[in-house]
């Protein structure tokens, strides 16, 4: 997953393809995959506040000064999202919260950007240094931390940051002195740690869950095949989830129960299909135009959200509940004149964000905030009545 140069591209020609690449956390060295895709790039919780087709209030999240591109990659539970911006022909790491942006710190170097955010705050990513290596970073409490690689000097010493647990334990992947690509996991405070195969000679980790059970991602097989794996922290057992019928399959990100978003080709092969992984079966959540359709995030209630391929060459942001896709831009409340292209995370409150065409045609990260429906507001106000007319009667 080194040297990526999608990044350079997303503005001027607003290559839709370079930024997808990024999403998900998975690799351009993936592209069996139709290009356009790259790899890396019921209801959510009632008592959060919307289910899949309740209608959504979008927020554009801004573009730094001098600017062309933003995009968010990852929300946390507390709603901050990262990501980053096209600025002066190089991307620099954003932190979104409150409603603005922040740069987050960079050692030196170029084309940082923040793949993952967990609820304390710390921030994981990757950038290239001031030696002209990319690297994975971890950000924590205003220091960030180098995390190096799996390979000294003399192999391939490069390493990306796609995920992050509560822990500040990150996942993603590095170079080796074999000069493979495997997939790694540093836990906080200590040691990056080499994953392994699925039998072939390259694995690349995509997300952790919250609770640091559960790693995905994707990994050759012995066949040379690329297939999405989960990997126990608990057993330390690497699973390969299979495909749905085709010879590829990819995994994006991961909940607490070990269910998995991502996309696999299908028997019928042709461009992937978007999957629910429920912890025995691959779900294929449907590809609206038949020209692909790609999960990128998982909230604690199985919503999935992602982005499917739409004739001309765009996309458009999905969020999947209950096996109900429906494009984002159909459930905004009020849609002044926001594209919504991509969906990269989304909470357990239902908070989702991505990135998409703003009103002024320009690429940028958007959140979209629930509405509460109706009878959501009629229950949350009923207690309420209830204690007035008991006043009332103890009164009477």
């Amino acid at each position: 997953m080194a040297n990526r140069n999608w990044l350079t591209t997303v503005s001027g020609s607003r290559n839709r393809t370079e930024l997808s690449r990024q999403i998900g956390g998975l690799s351009t060295r993936a592209l069996s995959l139709p290009t356009v895709v790259a790899a890396i790039v019921g209801g959510i919780l009632v008592s959060g506040a919307a289910q899949a087709n309740s209608e959504y209030q979008v927020q554009g999240l801004g573009i730094p000064s001098g600017g062309t591109a933003s995009a968010a990659l990852a929300i946390n539970g507390t709603g901050d999202a990262v990501g980053y911006a096209m600025v002066g022909g190089s991307s620099e790491g954003l932190l979104f919260s409150g409603g603005s942006y922040s740069i987050t710190l960079s050692p030196g170097g170029t084309n940082w950007v923040n793949t993952a955010i967990n609820d304390s705050g710390q921030i994981a990513g990757y950038g290239t240094d001031s030696s002209g290596n990319n690297t994975a970073f971890l950000v924590s409490g205003g220091n960030i931390s180098n995390l190096g690689s799996l390979s000294g000097p003399l192999g391939n010493p490069v390493s990306q940051g796609f995920g992050i647990d509560s822990a500040g334990d990150v996942v993603g992947n590095s170079g080796t002195n074999a000069g493979t690509t495997h997939a790694f996991l540093n836990p906080a405070g200590g040691t990056m740690a080499d994953l392994g195969t699925l039998g072939g000679s390259s694995s690349y980790a995509a997300g952790i869950s919250a609770n640091g059970q559960y790693i995905v991602g994707y990994s050759s097989t012995s066949q040379g095949q690329n297939h999405a794996f989960i990997y126990s922290t608990v057993s330390s057992a690497t699973s390969d989830l299979g495909t749905l019928g085709g010879s590829a399959s990819y995994a994006a990100a991961v909940n607490n129960s070990g269910h998995v978003a991502g996309y696999s080709l299908t028997l019928s092969g042709g461009d992937p299909h978007a999957f629910l992984y429920n912890g025995t079966t691959m779900e294929d959540l449907g590809d609206p135009n038949n020209l692909g359709s790609y999960a990128t995030a998982i909230n604690g209630s199985d919503a999935v959200v992602g982005y499917y391929a739409v004739a001309g060459g765009g996309t458009l942001a999905f969020v999947d509940s209950g096996g109900t896709m429906s494009a984002l831009n159909s459930l905004l409340a009020a849609n002044p004149g926001w594209n919504l292209e991509a969906a990269t995370g989304i909470n357990d409150s239902g908070d989702i964000v991505g990135y998409g065409t703003n009103p002024n045609g320009q690429t940028e990260a958007f959140e979209l905030t629930p509405i509460p429906e109706p009878a959501t507001l009629a229950l949350l106000a009923a207690p309420g009545a209830l204690m007035l007319l008991a006043r009332r009667r103890r009164r009477a």
